[in-house]
């Protein structure tokens, strides 16, 4: 029977709380931080987290990128508060993230790559 050897790697990942709005601060974990690297920044979708969403992401994309990850507002590790659903909750958590780049000293840009795969 063969037996499987997992490669452990070398990347770095580092966690923080990053204040977005008054009373706010996110849950963030950012891997590949290297002066140059371009900013990637994987936003989970329903009820996800930084861990289940995007683990492997953050190790696999840290060589070209600076991995960019968080639980949104009452997810995971970014409570409190409590999520709430208010009219316009997907803005206010596409402001969040801009916050949370613009924090890390990233210039927001708009990509979109989602389980469709769609690329605005």
């Amino acid at each position: 029977m063969a037996r499987l050897v997992v490669a452990r790697s070398m990347t770095t990942m580092r966690t923080a709380r990053v204040p977005v709005a008054e009373g706010v601060s996110l849950h963030c974990v950012t891997a590949g931080e290297a002066p140059g690297k371009p900013a990637l920044l994987c936003f989970p979708g329903a009820m996800g987290t930084v861990e289940t969403d995007f683990a492997p992401q953050l190790e696999a994309l840290s060589d070209a990128f600076q991995v960019v990850s968080f639980d949104p507002r009452g997810y995971g590790q970014s409570r409190p508060p409590s999520r709430t659903f208010p009219t316009g909750f997907y803005e206010r958590d596409a402001d969040d993230a801009a916050e949370l780049m613009r924090q890390l000293g990233e210039r927001p840009r708009a990509r979109n790559w989602n389980w469709n795969w769609n690329w605005i």
